[in-house]
């Protein structure tokens, strides 16, 4: 039976709560203001101020939320409203669950007067399905440049009288850029999955670095051109849609021991050039390139990224594009992967990623679960 303390910052709420159930308040003093509040049982309500024209009310919310051992705040927040965020950022110790809600969602202003806990779980239900469909949303226009792009150059390739445009329009794509653009990329995608632990630009395990030497693929890249095809770090620290949360921080303990959640998960690992150490898919300390692990094989999204940063160096270096890198390209041999995957080039690996992230999405938040 449900008996932590719930605070609600809601003004609508708050004053039908006077009038359905004639309840009194009673207030608390935070900097020189007084600020009202009505409890019902284990329930607090306080009216909503604007944080924009009170910019001290978060920390005085925070304050009494703490006085009164409040585990679960509640909070109203407009459309393109920064409520939820600033109250958010103002518990820098993380002490309370803290979930936003409109007006406008009935059932949930419903569930919520009648001081129902089931609103809370339905509430992060909804917040935690947002942010993974926002992380979806984020990864597919990570890779959807690039899948565009070789499927342009590929019909160009395919048509004896366009080989010329192929070349082209494949150094086009590849000029200007890092020579570990598409490595970084890879990394922010590691980074959105399991928020992959880098430890001065390197990837580690534990306090020392399982990498040997001799595993380390080294690619040829024209002229004197030549890459160690190794992971990166992210380009971007800030890539997580609610900025905290990766995939894998989505996932409750209850989730993990669903099957087809364990299923997927792994699936989208091994997608994503990722393995994990003693069975341990869930536990992001034990989370790590394919490459880095000892029993793992370098995995094909890795070393197809490598081959298109080799291009880039080529490049870099001052030559030019030639029909032997095309094929290179295209015909790369993604047999390393599982085969039940059936990935065959970038296109069908773009595909399979962006199918099994929302097979996951779908097996962690539907109804009959």
């Amino acid at each position: 039976m449900n008996n932590y303390k719930v605070l609600v910052i809601c003004e609508a709420i708050f004053n039908k709560i006077e009038k359905e159930r004639h309840k009194e308040e009673d207030s608390f003093r935070c900097n020189d203001e007084t600020i009202n509040y009505r409890q019902i049982g284990n329930w607090f309500f306080i009216g909503r101020e604007n944080y924009d024209s009170y910019p001290e009310m978060p920390s005085c919310h925070l304050k009494f939320a703490k006085t009164k051992e409040i585990k679960v705040i509640l909070i109203h927040r407009w459309t393109k409203d920064k409520s939820l965020k600033k109250l958010r950022e103002a518990d820098e110790g993380k002490q309370f669950k803290i979930y936003g809600f409109h007006t406008t969602q009935e059932k949930i202003v419903d569930k919520i007067k009648k001081c129902d806990y089931r609103v809370i779980d339905e509430l992060k239900k909804n917040e935690l399905n947002k942010f993974l469909t926002l992380l979806i949303h984020l990864i597919a226009h990570l890779w959807l440049p690039l899948d565009i792009d070789l499927m342009g150059i590929l019909e160009c390739w395919n048509d004896e009288k366009k080989k010329d445009i192929a070349k082209d329009y494949l150094k086009e794509v590849l000029e200007s850029k890092s020579a570990n653009y598409y490595r970084q990329k890879l990394a922010n995608l590691w980074y959105m999955v399991v928020k992959g632990k880098m430890d001065d630009g390197r990837w580690k395990i534990g306090n020392k670095e399982k990498k040997k030497e001799d595993r380390r693929l080294t690619m040829e890249c024209g002229g004197k051109g030549k890459i160690e095809c190794v992971p990166v770090p992210p380009k971007d620290p800030n890539l997580l849609a609610n900025g905290n949360d990766a995939i894998i921080d989505l996932i409750d303990d209850e989730k993990k021991k669903i099957e087809d959640v364990k299923k997927y998960w792994e699936i989208l690992l091994n997608i994503c050039g990722l393995d994990y150490e003693n069975d341990a898919p869930f536990n992001k300390e034990k989370i790590y390139p394919q490459s880095l692990i000892f029993k793992s094989q370098d995995s094909p999204i890795l070393q197809f990224m490598c081959l298109m940063d080799c291009k880039i160096q080529k490049l870099n270096n001052g030559k030019t594009i030639e029909s032997a890198d095309v094929e290179e390209i295209f015909g790369f041999d993604w047999n390393k992967l599982n085969s039940e995957l059936e990935v065959t080039d970038f296109h069908s690996w773009f595909c399979t990623l962006d199918e099994c992230l929302n097979r996951l999405r779908g097996k962690l938040f539907s109804s009959d679960e």
